[in-house]
């Protein structure tokens, strides 16, 4: 399955999160688009400043140097394990790297990622279980070769908010 749209949100830890923009894809152009929530249009806060000046209209990427995405939002994506994790867990599931988006890899941050942007997937994985050591240590040395999806998906969740390593 791949993600279609994806709901932003500011998340400061406060058990409220507040609507920013809806992430979409953008076929002629073959980028992603942001639509800003409304409340958020009339009553920005400043999610990048010195890039983000209006918020009456959708914002693009500049160039691709965060992929398909806004730059804005492109930070969010894990770089290094976090995406080999993810790439593999979505490969396991059936995926091939050439139909993963940018908004599949968004989906599966979710709410782990640095700082306060959450992406609200389709999907949630359900909660992960305490951590059983002995299988972490015996599956890390085989995430090059085969490993389950549901295993790879625990495992990018347990990698910390930044999925880098």
């Amino acid at each position: 399955m791949s993600a279609r749209r994806l709901n932003v949100a500011l998340d400061f830890g406060e058990g409220d999160a507040h609507a920013v923009a809806q992430l979409g894809g953008d076929a002629a152009q073959r980028h992603v688009v942001a639509e800003w929530a409304q409340g958020f249009a009339v009553d920005p806060r400043p999610v990048s400043p010195p890039l983000v000046k209006r918020h009456d209209s959708l914002l693009r990427p500049r160039g691709r140097g965060f992929g398909d995405l806004p730059g804005l939002f492109g930070d969010s994506l894990p770089a290094g394990w976090g995406r080999l994790l993810i790439d593999r867990e979505l490969a396991a599931r059936g995926r091939t790297l050439v139909d993963v988006t940018d908004l599949d890899r968004l989906a599966l941050v979710g709410t782990d990622g640095m700082g306060a942007l959450i992406y609200q997937p389709a999907d949630d994985p359900e909660p992960l279980d305490a951590i059983d050591l002995d299988w972490f240590d015996r599956l890390v040395p085989e995430v090059g070769t085969s490993v389950a999806a549901d295993d790879l998906e625990r495992l990018r969740a347990m990698a910390g908010g930044s999925q880098v390593a």
